[in-house]
């Protein structure tokens, strides 16, 4: 009886079985749909003053899943606007907006305009 022989799963379409060839699919609409969702959901208190997002105002970019030699590379660039609150321990509130001008996989760092 001879050993069977395992195949590992890939990533790619039914003609890229192994994963091997250069292939990319869209997932902008997923990253947009998930952002959309998450982003209100965040909620900071620090110091007695909470902040909260509450609306994603805009999000303009897109996303993206490259396949090569069975790695997966996760790819996005998106420009966000979102509007948030902050309310002191005191009582004393503020909204505001904040635009995100590029968040990419390569930057350590964010550019953030708050309005």
């Amino acid at each position: 009886m001879e050993p069977k022989e395992t195949k590992a799963a890939g990533f790619g379409s039914i003609w890229n079985n192994n994963s091997w060839f250069y292939e990319e699919r869209n997932f902008t609409k997923f990253a947009k749909d998930h952002l959309m969702q998450a982003i209100p959901k965040v909620e900071h208190t620090k110091a007695g003053t909470r902040v909260r997002m509450y609306e994603v105002k805009s999000i303009e970019g897109e996303a993206s899943v490259t396949i090569r030699k069975q790695k997966q590379i996760f790819l996005f660039d998106f420009e966000l606007e979102i509007y948030f609150d902050a309310k002191r321990e005191d009582g004393e509130e503020c909204k505001g907006r904040v635009k995100v001008h590029e968040f990419n996989q390569d930057d350590d760092e964010v550019s953030l305009e708050i309005i």
